[in-house]
């Protein structure tokens, strides 16, 4: 690809915050455990109570990242602005 492209000039990594995401949560313990949680009660919950949510349904939490990700490209770095120029 460097042959063909040359070097990058630009490089962007993200990782995704599953835990931290009270919307994923709430949808994590609907579909998976048929409990409707507050955004409150998600945020009180322990760390292990939110890691296994995740860890049930990590299909959710791949395409929900995915879905954050395509959000972010076309609205922050394709928006009217450009911040990094012409994608």
């Amino acid at each position: 690809m460097i042959r063909q492209l040359g070097l990058p000039t630009w490089l962007m990594s993200l990782s995704s915050a599953d835990t931290r995401w009270t919307d994923l949560l709430q949808m994590l313990a609907k579909l998976n455990s048929n409990i409707q949680y507050t955004k409150d009660e998600i945020e009180n919950l322990t760390w292990k109570q939110k890691t296994k949510l995740v860890q049930k349904d990590p299909v959710t939490c791949t395409r929900y990242f995915d879905h954050r990700v395509q959000e972010f490209i076309k609205t922050v770095l394709k928006g009217v602005y450009y911040p990094i120029g012409k994608v």
